[in-house]
Parts: structure tokens; sequence; C-alpha cells
């Protein structure tokens, strides 16, 4: 059985992980992760800032700690404090400072993409055939896309937690139930993961590996395990960290930013294999100049 998985199974994920471990491409882990560590938080903040600024306070303030903790877990909800400033902008100064916010996500986060592209390329062996305007579009494409997915999730959190606290004793206990199942299973970060993954890959790849194939969905789940086993391994050490020293804070910072490297690596091997698969079972597109 092992000699009939070896030339589509084991080989490919062979060839992928050294695609994996080239120096270029290593570069360009840290520099997407550079990127991504600075256009996470001011889209955290920038959300946070426009929802509590149109819903009342006390119920802004409910919904802050739920939307950052979808955000990021390691970040700090906001406080009465901040809610009721941020309440008390006028229209003018909050649309100046969410105008700036947003030039500041824009710029980091279509900085990360265009890394984020560079490295899958560089990977599957087609950064030499990327034309520079298609490759402007296609970065501020999977910008603006992957921004939207990350509010309408938001969204859709934020319409569940009203419902349920508008539903009564019932709805609320069997919601709560739900939720507990779900984030014990990871089930919603696994799915998510793997969906925000497939776009990307199905962006980067375009013209590499033929769309709605299996190749490209292989990529993406191992791409989404390996992402929940680092994201695993980071929450455990937050856990059990001393977090109340100078000392065990700035470890959590650098271990901070080696999980977002390791979860750039895991999409990148999930882009590697992607590439070797698709070639193992002959879903790869033939060589062409591409976006």
């Amino acid at each position: 059985m092992l000699e009939r998985w070896r030339p589509d199974l084991i080989d490919p994920a062979i060839r992928a992980v050294r695609r994996l471990v080239r120096p270029d491409v290593r570069i360009v882990t840290g520099g997407i992760a550079f990127y991504a560590l600075f256009s996470i938080f001011p889209l955290i903040y920038m959300t946070l800032t426009l929802l509590t600024f149109f819903l009342p306070p006390e119920l802004a303030h409910q919904l802050a700690k739920p939307v950052t903790n979808f955000f990021s877990q390691s970040v700090e909800p906001l406080t009465f404090e901040e809610v009721d400033a941020i309440q008390k902008m006028t229209p003018a100064g909050l649309s100046v400072r969410a105008f700036l916010a947003a030039i500041l996500v824009l710029f980091t986060a279509t900085s990360g993409a265009k890394a984020l592209i560079t490295g899958i390329r560089m990977i599957a062996g087609t950064a030499d055939r990327t034309r520079f305007a298609r490759f402007q579009g296609t970065s501020l494409l999977l910008t603006a896309t992957l921004i939207l997915v990350v509010w309408l999730l938001g969204a859709l959190q934020l319409i569940a937690t009203v419902a349920v606290q508008e539903a009564g004793g019932l709805a609320m206990r069997f919601a709560s139930e739900i939720a507990t199942i779900v984030d014990s299973l990871w089930i919603s970060k696994g799915i998510a993961s793997f969906g925000v993954f497939y776009l990307i890959l199905l962006m980067s790849l375009r013209g590499h590996v033929r769309r709605g194939t299996k190749a490209l969905a292989a990529g993406a789940g191992a791409a989404a395990v390996a992402f929940l086993g680092v994201t695993f391994v980071f929450q455990l050490y937050l856990q059990y960290s001393v977090m109340g020293t100078i000392y065990g804070a700035i470890a959590s910072l650098i271990f901070g930013f080696i999980w977002l490297s390791a979860s750039v690596s895991s999409l990148l091997l999930g882009a590697a294999l992607a590439t070797e698969w698709a070639h193992a079972w002959g879903e790869d597109e033939p060589t062409g100049p591409n976006a």
C-alpha cells in the first residue's frame, strides 16, 4: 500500500518540503509575517472604533470583547472609558481617523498580499512569468477580498450575538452549548482557515493549477491543519506562560511573531503541496504568461 501511495502522495510531499526550505522562500516568509503583523492590528482597532461609534455604549462594550477575540485572542478589548470617548467623538473627527486607518490598513495589507503572492509563486516556480499590471490587480483584489471576508465573519458573529441576547434564556443556553462544542473542537477555526487558504491559493496559483481541482483543495486542507497545529501550540504557551512580568511579556511578543511566521509557512506549505500534487495528478496548467 505504501508503494501505491508513494508516487501520488509521499514523493510530492517530500518535494514540497524541499521547495519550502529554499533560502529565498524563507526570506519571503519573514517579510509576509512582518506586513501581516502591521495590518492585523489596525484592522482590529478600526473595526472596533467604527463599531463603538454607531452602537449604543452598553451594547458596544458587550460586543467589543467577542469581536476582538474573533480577530485575535491576544488583543485586549476596549474599556468603558474608551467606548465613551469614541461615542463622544464628532462624525468629522471619526471620519478622519477612520480614513487614515483605512489607508494604513490598505497599504500594509496590500504590501503583505504582494509578498504573499510572490512567495507562493516562487514556490510554484511561476514568479518569472508574472506581469506587473495583473500582479498589482491580483494583490489589490486579494487584499480587498480578505478584508471583506474578515468583516463579513465579524458581522455574522455580531448578528448571532444580538439575536441570542434578544431571544431569551432557552436560545441563550442552546447557543452557548453549541459555541462551546464548536470552540472545543476548533471547527470554526478549521473551516474559516480552509476557506481563506483556498481563496488565497486559488488567486495566487491562477494559471499554474487548474481551478476547482483536488490539488488546490488538498493543499488548502493541509495548510489549515498545519495552521491549527501551530495555533494550538501558541495558545497552549499563552495559557501557561507568566504574563505578569516584563520578561514574560517580551517572550510572548517574540513567540507571537514566531507563531505568525509559522502560520505563513503553513500557507506556503499548502501552496507547495498543491503545486506538487497538481503535477503528480495531472491538474497543472500548461506553461505560459499569466497574472
